[in-house]
């Protein structure tokens, strides 16, 4: 039932979960399997799929990466493709009718007058209803309200479908895709999130950096083996998972009368998705910095609910989405030093927010989505980098878990990183040195050192050379 391009794509076929992880087109990087920083890690590759799955078979609490990282890493600056979406739904934290099947439930809602969504235990306090008449939601209910949500095109058909206390279902990326589209990735998994809501899908594992649970091993939980089972076997582009995101895309109609979704303004296509991913990626960051001070915002809760809802409104203009996003943020966060803050006063700090966002964006499209100066009618600006380190006091550690919130210590540190990653393992003044050298310079040096030294290994010429192993590798195939 997943939604595919009209175009032509060579498909890869899933008929074993870990063809999600591992295919012809997602062997670059490394797949972390732990139990969540509780003393086990290991990293596989795409030729240790079998030792993979027999390591974790069986044994409790083990979760595997979602995407692809560096060896031995998890960390976000280290993370080198994309490979899949995951939705992760705890339907037993509601709480339903006795009753044991959801069309008896929906039938006794609409006998009532109530709605035809599942019942939250507030809103069966609200209805009258005995607390002793609920109980949690089965797994079963929870998948009869996915199939639901699939048949009405509200998601598309999930490759894999976990099960054990709770359920995740996985969206697998066709090949792989870039790290550089990492927003478009974070803001389909917060629409899935969204639309999954009524079943308590979990906001706060969106992390591109996240973990899973691994089909085959123990829930500790409840002693449940993690069950698999494939329902599409075909894996999605981020484009077409997209179509079902419609903040980002609106509705047309193609001169054959066929509804599809498109880009709102496509001459202005580059520059509006730019401000979606700057956005996205400020909202990202400041849900790393509420998970690494494990909600401690002392001295600062008021100022985070209304950045965070600034930023947030700045690509998904619905304020009821954002309602439910910052109830979220205000749930996860709290301050020693400040009062108990009312409804109220939460409301107008999202308020406040939301309309100043408004009004920027505003201004921004009838500027053509182009950055403008200081305005004298007190617009409100996104916040820079700077501000939000001194707002927040992100300190150097924390910088190092950020995307965009870091300061120029942190972007020197990073271009070392890369100008070191391109050089491989010679010094600067090594690299610098193989870098006048023309390639057909290179590989007569290359003959020369071979000649001498036949059984050199790729890296001691590469010290030689004044270039990495890996390079010497490349001229030798050249010879």
């Amino acid at each position: 039932m997943g939604l595919h391009s009209s175009k032509q794509i060579e498909r890869e076929k899933i008929e074993h979960w870990t063809d999600l992880w591992f295919t012809d087109t997602k062997k670059y990087g490394y797949v972390e399997v732990s139990n969540l920083g509780n003393g086990y890690k290991k990293s596989y590759g795409a030729n240790n799929i079998e030792e993979m799955v027999t390591d974790s078979t069986g044994v409790e609490e083990r979760y595997i990466s979602l995407n692809a990282f560096g060896f031995g890493s998890r960390r976000e600056e280290d993370l080198k493709q994309l490979r899949n979406i995951c939705i992760d739904i705890d339907q037993y934290k509601i709480k339903v009718s006795g009753i044991e099947d959801l069309d008896g439930l929906k039938e006794m809602s609409k006998k009532s007058e109530m709605h035809k969504k599942v019942m939250t235990v507030d809103e069966y306090e609200k209805s009258g209803k005995e607390l002793d008449d609920l109980r949690p939601m089965t797994v079963e209910e929870g998948l009869d309200v996915v199939r639901g949500l699939i048949v009405a095109g509200e998601i598309p058909e999930p490759n894999l479908v976990l099960t054990s206390r709770g359920i995740q279902i996985f969206y697998s990326i066709q090949g792989g895709a870039s790290t550089k589209i990492g927003w478009l990735y974070s803001y389909i998994n917060d629409q899935f999130v969204s639309k999954t809501r009524d079943i308590n899908s979990d906001p706060r594992a969106q992390d591109i950096t996240g973990a899973r649970r691994m089909p085959g091993s123990v829930n500790a939980r409840n002693g449940s083996e993690v069950k698999w089972e494939i329902w599409c076997d075909e894996p999605y582009t981020l484009t077409e998972l997209s179509r079902y995101c419609e903040p980002i895309k609106k509705l047309k109609t193609s001169k054959k009368k066929a509804k599809v979704y498109e880009f709102i303004d496509k001459d202005k296509k580059e520059k509006l998705k730019g401000i979606y991913e700057q956005n996205y990626i400020r909202v990202s960051d400041l849900e790393n910095l509420i998970k690494i001070r494990k909600g401690d915002m002392t001295g600062m809760r008021n100022s985070l609910l209304y950045v965070y809802s600034f930023h947030y409104a700045l690509y998904d203009q619905s304020f009821v989405n954002l309602e439910r996003r910052m109830n979220s943020v205000f749930k996860r966060i709290y301050s020693k030093d400040s009062k108990k803050v009312s409804e109220r006063e939460i409301e107008k700090t999202i308020l406040s927010a939301y309309e100043g966002a408004v009004r920027y964006f505003s201004i921004l499209k009838a500027n053509g989505f182009k950055k403008f100066g200081r305005t004298r009618d007190g617009i409100i600006k996104p916040y820079t980098s700077k501000n939000l380190i001194k707002m927040f006091e992100v300190d150097e550690i924390e910088q190092q878990n950020m995307q965009d919130i870091v300061g120029e210590k942190e972007k020197l540190r990073r271009d070392m990183m890369r100008q070191r990653e391109t050089r491989g393992s010679v010094s600067r003044a090594e690299y610098n040195k193989g870098r006048t050298l023309s390639k057909v310079e290179k590989i007569e040096t290359l003959k020369k050192i071979l000649a001498d030294e036949p059984n050199l290994s790729n890296n001691k010429i590469g010290e030689k050379m004044g270039i990495s192993g890996k390079y010497v590798g490349d001229l030798k195939k050249e010879i």
